[in-house]
Protein backbone atom coordinates (compact mmCIF):
# COMPACT_ATOMS: atom_id res chain seq x y z
CA UNK A 1 0.00 0.00 0.00
CA UNK A 2 2.90 2.58 0.52
CA UNK A 3 4.18 1.96 -2.89
CA UNK A 4 1.02 2.31 -4.20
CA UNK A 5 0.70 5.64 -1.99
CA UNK A 6 4.14 6.88 -3.60
CA UNK A 7 3.77 6.54 -7.22
CA UNK A 8 0.13 8.01 -6.73
CA UNK A 9 1.59 10.76 -4.83
CA UNK A 10 4.08 11.40 -7.14
CA UNK A 11 2.16 11.46 -10.36
CA UNK A 12 2.38 14.78 -12.46
CA UNK A 13 0.37 16.01 -15.10
CA UNK A 14 2.61 16.38 -18.27
CA UNK A 15 5.91 15.62 -16.75
CA UNK A 16 8.65 15.34 -19.76
CA UNK A 17 12.26 16.71 -19.65
CA UNK A 18 11.52 19.87 -20.63
CA UNK A 19 10.16 21.03 -16.72
CA UNK A 20 10.41 23.92 -14.79
CA UNK A 21 13.72 24.91 -13.27
CA UNK A 22 14.13 22.62 -10.60
CA UNK A 23 15.92 24.39 -6.96
CA UNK A 24 17.68 21.35 -4.63
CA UNK A 25 15.26 20.90 -1.31
CA UNK A 26 16.58 19.34 2.29
CA UNK A 27 15.13 18.94 5.24
CA UNK A 28 13.99 16.33 7.93
CA UNK A 29 11.15 14.41 10.21
CA UNK A 30 11.14 14.11 13.18
CA UNK A 31 8.17 11.77 15.00
CA UNK A 32 7.85 12.34 18.93
CA UNK A 33 11.40 13.76 18.77
CA UNK A 34 13.13 11.19 17.14
CA UNK A 35 14.31 10.57 13.50
CA UNK A 36 11.61 8.78 11.53
CA UNK A 37 12.47 6.32 8.36
CA UNK A 38 9.82 5.61 5.94
CA UNK A 39 7.44 8.85 5.72
CA UNK A 40 6.27 9.76 2.81
CA UNK A 41 5.98 13.60 1.93
CA UNK A 42 4.23 15.43 -0.49
CA UNK A 43 4.33 19.15 -1.28
CA UNK A 44 1.07 20.18 -3.17
CA UNK A 45 2.08 23.98 -4.54
CA UNK A 46 0.07 26.83 -3.32
CA UNK A 47 -0.06 28.20 -6.72
CA UNK A 48 -2.98 26.54 -9.52
CA UNK A 49 -0.04 27.35 -12.52
CA UNK A 50 2.34 24.74 -11.09
CA UNK A 51 0.65 21.31 -11.53
CA UNK A 52 4.22 19.54 -10.12
CA UNK A 53 4.01 17.85 -6.79
CA UNK A 54 7.53 17.62 -5.51
CA UNK A 55 7.85 14.36 -3.40
CA UNK A 56 10.26 12.54 -1.05
CA UNK A 57 10.66 8.98 1.65
CA UNK A 58 12.68 10.35 5.11
CA UNK A 59 15.87 7.71 4.99
CA UNK A 60 17.05 6.09 8.16
CA UNK A 61 17.76 9.71 10.06
CA UNK A 62 14.77 10.75 9.07
CA UNK A 63 16.69 13.34 6.04
CA UNK A 64 15.01 13.53 2.61
CA UNK A 65 16.27 15.36 -0.81
CA UNK A 66 13.03 16.13 -2.88
CA UNK A 67 12.47 15.12 -6.21
CA UNK A 68 10.04 16.29 -8.80
CA UNK A 69 10.80 14.08 -11.97
CA UNK A 70 13.72 12.22 -10.91
CA UNK A 71 15.69 11.39 -7.98
CA UNK A 72 16.25 14.68 -5.65
CA UNK A 73 16.23 17.10 -8.92
CA UNK A 74 14.55 19.68 -6.35
CA UNK A 75 11.60 21.57 -6.70
CA UNK A 76 10.03 24.39 -8.61
CA UNK A 77 10.11 27.55 -6.65
CA UNK A 78 6.51 28.37 -5.00
CA UNK A 79 5.02 27.87 -1.63
CA UNK A 80 3.69 24.36 -1.08
CA UNK A 81 1.66 22.56 1.40
CA UNK A 82 2.77 19.48 2.54
CA UNK A 83 0.91 15.89 3.45
CA UNK A 84 2.79 13.63 5.20
CA UNK A 85 1.83 9.38 5.74
CA UNK A 86 4.00 7.02 7.61
CA UNK A 87 3.08 3.44 6.40
CA UNK A 88 4.52 0.21 8.27
CA UNK A 89 8.05 -0.48 7.25
CA UNK A 90 7.76 -3.42 5.32
CA UNK A 91 11.12 -4.76 7.09
CA UNK A 92 8.92 -4.57 10.29
CA UNK A 93 6.53 -6.86 8.78
CA UNK A 94 8.22 -9.67 6.61
CA UNK A 95 6.51 -12.44 8.27
CA UNK A 96 8.65 -15.88 8.90
CA UNK A 97 8.08 -18.68 6.26
CA UNK A 98 4.48 -20.20 7.10
CA UNK A 99 3.97 -17.17 9.26
CA UNK A 100 1.07 -14.52 9.22
CA UNK A 101 2.91 -10.63 9.18
CA UNK A 102 3.15 -9.32 12.67
CA UNK A 103 1.91 -5.86 13.02
CA UNK A 104 4.62 -2.94 13.20
CA UNK A 105 5.16 -1.11 16.29
CA UNK A 106 1.87 0.79 16.29
CA UNK A 107 0.64 -0.54 13.58
CA UNK A 108 -1.95 -3.34 12.97
CA UNK A 109 -3.62 -5.09 9.68
CA UNK A 110 -7.29 -5.96 9.02
CA UNK A 111 -6.26 -8.74 7.25
CA UNK A 112 -9.65 -9.91 5.78
CA UNK A 113 -9.84 -5.82 3.91
CA UNK A 114 -5.61 -6.19 3.39
CA UNK A 115 -5.72 -2.45 5.05
CA UNK A 116 -2.34 -0.70 6.32
CA UNK A 117 -2.64 2.21 8.97
CA UNK A 118 -0.88 5.26 8.79
CA UNK A 119 1.19 5.42 11.97
CA UNK A 120 0.63 9.65 12.04
CA UNK A 121 -3.29 8.40 11.88
CA UNK A 122 -5.35 11.41 9.76
CA UNK A 123 -3.28 14.67 11.68
CA UNK A 124 -1.17 14.97 8.29
CA UNK A 125 -2.61 13.12 5.58
CA UNK A 126 -3.89 16.26 3.62
CA UNK A 127 -2.19 18.99 2.92
CA UNK A 128 -4.79 21.46 3.42
CA UNK A 129 -5.18 20.71 7.03
CA UNK A 130 -1.33 19.11 8.09
CA UNK A 131 -0.43 22.85 8.81
CA UNK A 132 2.72 21.70 7.35
CA UNK A 133 3.73 24.12 4.81
CA UNK A 134 7.10 25.74 2.97
CA UNK A 135 8.42 27.82 0.58
CA UNK A 136 11.22 27.25 -2.09
CA UNK A 137 13.19 30.00 -3.31
CA UNK A 138 15.77 30.28 -6.53
CA UNK A 139 18.36 28.45 -4.37
CA UNK A 140 19.66 26.04 -2.59
CA UNK A 141 17.08 24.71 0.07
CA UNK A 142 16.91 23.87 3.42
CA UNK A 143 13.45 22.91 4.93
CA UNK A 144 13.05 23.63 8.38
CA UNK A 145 12.70 19.98 10.59
CA UNK A 146 8.80 18.81 10.49
CA UNK A 147 8.09 17.60 14.29
CA UNK A 148 5.05 15.06 13.80
CA UNK A 149 3.13 13.64 16.52
CA UNK A 150 1.68 10.43 16.56
CA UNK A 151 -1.88 10.22 17.69
CA UNK A 152 -2.87 9.62 20.92
CA UNK A 153 -6.05 7.33 19.83
CA UNK A 154 -5.69 4.40 17.50
CA UNK A 155 -5.06 4.75 13.65
CA UNK A 156 -7.75 5.18 11.03
CA UNK A 157 -6.81 2.70 8.16
CA UNK A 158 -5.90 4.44 5.18
CA UNK A 159 -8.59 3.04 3.29
CA UNK A 160 -11.10 4.88 5.09
CA UNK A 161 -8.94 8.03 5.10
CA UNK A 162 -8.66 7.65 1.07
CA UNK A 163 -12.54 7.05 1.19
CA UNK A 164 -13.33 9.76 2.85
CA UNK A 165 -15.28 8.03 6.14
Amino acid sequence: MGLVLVCGFACVAGCSDSGPKLYPATGSVKVDGSPAKGVILVFYPTDTNNKFRPSSVTDDQGQFQLMTIKPNDGAPVGSYQIAASWPADPDEVKPAAGKKAPAAPGISSDEDKGDSFDRLGVNYFNHQTSNLKCEIKAEKNQIPEFNLKKPSSKPQPLRKILEGE
